[in-house]
């Protein structure tokens, strides 16, 4: 009998190590992300515009989240009233490098803008990421902390800031006119597979469990089944070289949407690079469909 306990013992911590090696590569928190990235030949632009996007005075904002984080922001405001852009960057990014391009379009717009450090990243607390499903709450509470500032509130995001935005579609969201989602996947558990490598595709369930039992989400929550809820109309963008989120997610997307949708694909960018390789049509394509909301 003893020995049994002890083989039960070995075997229920070989399976905790076994949960806890995909959450430390997936979903933990990184104080110092990898931000090196292939700009496509468009270095001396990037650098400017993160140059300029450092160099832009903003507010420093604070809210609590549902579940009693503290998740920062920078408020740039235009004009008090004016129509504000609330933005989400991307899986282990930042603000800044996610969101110069929409910086600089919001500044020529005379549109506010609010970028949010997602919880589990730089100055917001947080120790894991859920790929959207938890973030999208924290949606709402930005949305809450805009609603005496602004009667239009348009959502934007990025990679798997687009997931979060997408994923909040199907809640009431106080002020939100539309949602601009470029590249965002269809679901955590579509992304993690995807990303996987191919010979360790057999280990996808550890994933799956791991994140019910480190982070207490399912990957299995589908934005795809978000947006065919979703009320609000939704601009989707994503570059046709992108290997990284496949463009067949935000097909599968924009496919499922019952509200208005707009689909708009960049052919020679990868990922997360559609405004870089064409930040003029992207501007274009951007306020065109907003300027109706």
């Amino acid at each position: 009998m003893i020995a049994f306990f002890i083989v039960l013992g070995v075997l229920s911590l070989l399976l905790f190590f076994a949960l806890f090696i995909p959450y430390r590569i997936a979903y933990a928190r990184v104080y110092k992300p990898d931000l090196t990235m292939d700009y496509q030949g468009r270095d001396e632009f990037v650098k400017e515009l993160f140059d300029k996007a450092n160099e832009t005075p903003y507010e420093h904002v604070e809210v609590r989240s549902y579940d009693g984080l503290k998740l920062v922001g920078r408020y740039y405001e235009r004009r008090a009233g004016a129509p504000t852009v609330l933005f989400f960057h991307g899986y282990r990014s930042t603000p800044l490098r996610d969101g110069c391009g929409i910086l600089r379009i919001t500044e020529t717009s005379g549109y506010n803008l609010l970028l949010v450090y997602q919880r589990s990243h730089g100055m917001s607390e947080g120790n894991f990421i859920t790929f959207g499903v938890k973030e999208s709450k924290d949606v709402m509470t930005w949305c809450r902390f805009l609603q005496d500032k602004t009667d239009k509130i348009y959502l934007g995001g990025i990679s798997m800031g687009a997931s979060t935005v997408l994923n909040a579609s199907k809640y009431d969201l106080p002020n939100v006119k539309a949602i601009v989602a470029d590249c965002g996947f269809s679901s955590p558990a579509e992304i993690i597979f995807h990303v996987i490598d191919k010979k360790f595709k057999w280990a996808y369930f550890l994933a799956e469990w791991s994140a019910k039992l480190f982070c207490g989400f399912s990957v299995k929550e589908s934005m795809t089944d978000a947006v065919s809820k979703s009320k609000y109309p939704i601009l989707f963008i994503h570059g046709e070289c992108d290997r990284f989120v496949p463009l067949s997610m935000t097909l599968k997307n924009h496919e499922a949407c019952t509200s208005e949708k707009r689909l708009e694909l960049f052919p020679t960018a990868q990922h997360a690079m559609s405004y870089i390789v064409d930040p003029e049509r992207y501007q274009s394509v951007v306020l065109d469909f907003l300027s109706d909301k």
